[in-house]
């Protein structure tokens, strides 16, 4: 026997070729969908394992170790060759879209097959390497399997083949069509009619999934009347056409007078071309599978984008005495829930959330027109008033009514809606409510639920008339729960509904939660209830939290949007330093304080929220009150909660990781919450404490060494905001034939106002006969000065002691 040059056994070549073609199969078949939908796939076979996409830290790496929990999202499916158990492929849905778990299922099924189908050809091929015909012949077709240009024209070539230099034989391929045979091709066969799956002698090979061949006229038993094309039969050949898993039609052919005989490499012949049929079929089933699946993808695709940019809000990113919380899971279908806020000033916030009967792209249309419409209701009735007052949200809803009814009955759908105005001022909500979920209103004085109803009909049911609003007072610490029927009619494996009183008392136990938390938890009681994760309407909710109405107006508010890039963070910490200087004037430390905490948390931000990830969306709002600075920073990476983590000290040991213990050290409260749109947000605030009339801040420091007065700057910036009031503290101390050394090491910017006062300052001593020197400038305020020349003008040394020296000599 000849060595194998590999070392490797027959049985482990055989075993490496099936995992590559499996391997090869998935990423042609299942891997795109399975990507998109956010799952991890593998190949396991023998000792090898192979992932498409593995997640991170996943359940799904010990996968092959220990038995998966496929109620956690991690499925294993046995892989069989040659009907010997050849390995595993494992699909994990921890971290994706699991309604699409059934579709890549059965892609995957698709894949092994083929590779089962690719075997099958290969061993008939070696079988039939003899007859230069079957050779040819399989070569053609699968030639043309491999374009897939057209179906029906393959399956003709095929019945072509068998029938080619044979004029007696008469040939059909018959295809399995909702437990009917249906006449697919047929040559020399007259008219076929669709006949049943399991009657006549048809019936008999399609039960017992194996051919028939029948060379005796003689023992040729068949109904001329359910098989009339048999009745002059002498020979009959049928051949399942079959995958490993089902039958999918049966070719038949028969030659009606006595010469010549069914041989074995005529019945090899077409049982090949029986199983070419069946990879032509299966493969155009799976062509089909692909094309329902990218329509699939990109319905998602146009509803995630109605839903995101259409039909959902975003809450205002902070209002004073407000704390808001969103929530929302959708189906696995469209639909038309929206919802959106309208804060019309510091004291007052109108909140709506609607459904449109129905589902699909449209009702998340019509969803879409309904919003717009109530935002133009909105502007359109504050311009037709001339006091600019704002209109009630009775009148805003009868005008969208009076615009959208007509329409909605034309095509046959209507909308609920609950329409809600907060007036912090007056602590009182006016609401409409138009047959949408009712809100609940939690007293806290009371520790009471209310639900807040009204008697309106839907938009779109009738024409004419007008809606009404109630009015409920609220005080602080109340909260307010808006919500879809995608909560409350949840319901279990045994038809349960949810509902609300089980909803009011998940709201009672989670109550002091933060609006977003109690929001959550919500969403977690319904999936517990129901058993599943996933919901079968879209789940909203919307919390509403009124906190103390007293001293809450911010005096000043400033937003940027920064990006995830390590580079810009000096850009980022100059921009919060200049907010500070306008937001805690009156206290150093504060500013101080909040400049690295910002910095620090950005950088925690890109550095591990979004794992190095460049260019994306950082949000920050610093809003400045009478006591306080609060700073709210908003990202869209991984949620981190730091309740559960301990914080380092500076003692530690470690070079690195200081950044929270930092954060906690220099704010008064640092809160981390869910934002909409599954953003991430954290709010660092800082107490101000100001300064009495007797504190001075100083801008510069001035000591006497010798005969030669030092000024050092103590200012990063000397620019308008401060000239005024540096140029009084320092020229007044300047007594006269003083020689001066400017020291501005601590100087990272002048502008040309600076420019001015140290103008000013020399020429206060030129005229008192003194000297000034400059000393300790970094490349930029040297920079300035050379632009405009000054370095004419001035001694500029490099160090304090080169300016001293220069008095000497």
């Amino acid at each position: 026997m000849a060595e194998n040059p590999t070392g490797r056994s027959d049985d482990q070549t055989a075993a490496a070729k099936f995992h590559q073609r499996l391997y090869t199969a998935l990423g042609r078949i299942a891997e795109p969908l399975a990507s998109y939908a956010g799952f991890a796939l593998s190949v396991e076979t023998e000792n090898r394992t192979d992932w498409f996409c593995r997640h991170k830290d996943c359940l799904c790496e010990h996968a092959s170790i220990s038995p998966p929990d496929e109620t956690a999202g991690i499925t294993r499916i046995k892989v069989f060759h040659r009907n010997n158990p050849a390995g595993f492929v494992t699909l994990c849905t921890l971290q994706g879209d699991a309604s699409l778990f059934s579709i890549v299922h059965n892609l995957i099924g698709e894949s092994i097959r083929q590779v089962e189908l690719e075997f099958d050809d290969e061993d008939l091929i070696r079988e039939l390497g003899s007859n230069w015909e079957s050779l040819h012949t399989l070569y053609e077709i699968s030639s043309d399997l491999r374009n897939l240009r057209n179906i029906p024209d393959i399956l003709a070539g095929i019945l072509e083949r068998i029938i080619a230099g044979r004029p007696t034989l008469h040939a059909v391929l018959w295809i399995e069509k909702e437990d009917r045979l249906d006449p697919a091709v047929a040559k020399r066969a007259g008219v076929i009619a669709t006949r049943d799956l399991k009657s006549g002698l048809l019936g008999r090979a399609v039960i017992h999934r194996s051919p028939i061949v029948v060379s005796d006229r003689s023992k040729i038993q068949i109904s001329a009347e359910l098989e009339p094309e048999l009745s002059n039969a002498a020979r009959i050949a049928l051949m399942p056409i079959a995958t490993r898993d089902r039958l999918v039609g049966i070719l038949e052919v028969w030659q009606d007078d006595g010469t010549g005989e069914f041989d074995a490499p005529t019945i090899r012949l077409f049982e090949a071309l029986a199983l070419q049929a069946a990879m032509v079929i299966e493969s155009e089933r799976a062509y089909r599978i692909s094309l329902a699946e990218e329509r699939l993808r990109r319905e998602f695709e146009i509803g995630g984008r109605i839903q995101e940019t259409l039909l959902l809000g975003r809450p205002p990113a902070s209002l004073p005495g407000v704390r808001i919380g969103v929530l929302t899971v959708p189906s696995h279908a469209v639909d038309g829930d929206f919802f959106d806020f309208l804060p019309c000033s510091n004291d007052c916030l109108d909140v709506f959330i609607g459904d449109v009967m129905g589902k699909g792209i449209p009702a998340a249309l019509v969803g879409a027109t309904a919003k717009s419409d109530l935002l133009r209701a909105f502007g359109q009735l504050i311009a037709a008033n001339l006091s600019r007052q704002l209109p009630e949200p009775k009148d805003i809803i009868t005008y969208v009514h009076q615009h959208l009814t007509g329409q909605l009955i034309n095509i046959e759908s209507f909308i609920s809606l609950y329409y809600s105005r907060f007036d912090l001022r007056n602590r009182k909500i006016n609401f409409v409510d138009c047959g949408h979920s009712l809100a609940i209103h939690y007293r806290t004085s009371e520790g009471t639920l209310d639900l807040l109803a009204g008697d309106n009909i839907p938009l779109g049911v009738m024409e004419g008339g007008s809606y009404t609003q109630v009015s409920a007072s609220f005080s602080p610490g109340d909260v307010f729960l808006f919500y879809s029927d995608g909560v409350t009619d949840a319901h279990n494996s045994d038809g349960e509904r949810y509902g609300e009183e089980r909803l009011k008392s998940c709201i009672l136990a989670n109550i002091d939660l933060e609006p977003a938390d109690l929001c959550s938890s919500i969403r977690e009681s319904v999936a517990e209830f129901t058993g599943s994760q996933t919901v079968t309407d879209d789940l909203t909710c919307l919390s509403v939290k009124i906190g103390a109405l007293d001293k809450q107006l911010p005096s000043m508010r400033w937003s940027m949007e920064f990006l995830s890039y390590l580079e810009f963070l000096p850009a980022l910490r100059a921009w919060i330093r200049g907010v500070c200087r306008c937001a805690c004037a009156d206290d150093s430390h504060a500013a101080d304080a909040l400049e690295l905490a910002v910095t620090e948390t950005a950088s925690n931000i890109i550095r591990h929220a979004y794992e190095g990830q460049t260019g994306k969306k950082i949000d920050i709002e610093v809003q400045a009150y009478a006591d306080r600075v609060t700073v709210t920073i908003t990202h869209y990476g991984n949620r981190f909660r730091p309740e559960n983590i301990p914080l380092k000290t500076p003692d530690a040991g470690a070079g690195h990781g200081y950044g929270l213990y930092i954060i906690s050290q220099l704010m008064d409260r640092v809160s981390y919450f869910d934002g909409p749109f599954e953003a991430s947000c954290i709010t660092l605030e800082k107490l101000l404490h100001k300064t009495t009339g007797d504190e001075i801040c100083m801008l510069a420091m001035i000591e006497k060494i010798g005969d030669v007065t030092v000024v050092r700057v103590a200012l990063d910036t000397l620019d308008a905001g401060n000239e005024k009031r540096f140029k009084k503290e320092v020229i007044s101390a300047l007594e006269p034939n003083s020689k001066v050394v400017l020291d501005l090491s601590e100087v990272d910017f002048i502008d040309s106002s600076g420019l001015g006062v140290i103008l000013s300052c020399f020429r206060h001593l030129q005229s008192t006969n003194g000297d000034l020197k400059l000393c300790c400038l970094n490349d930029q305020v040297r920079m300035l000065f050379e632009l405009v020349r000054m370095h004419r003008i001035f001694d500029i040394y490099r160090t304090r002691e080169e300016a001293f020296s220069s008095f000497v000599g």
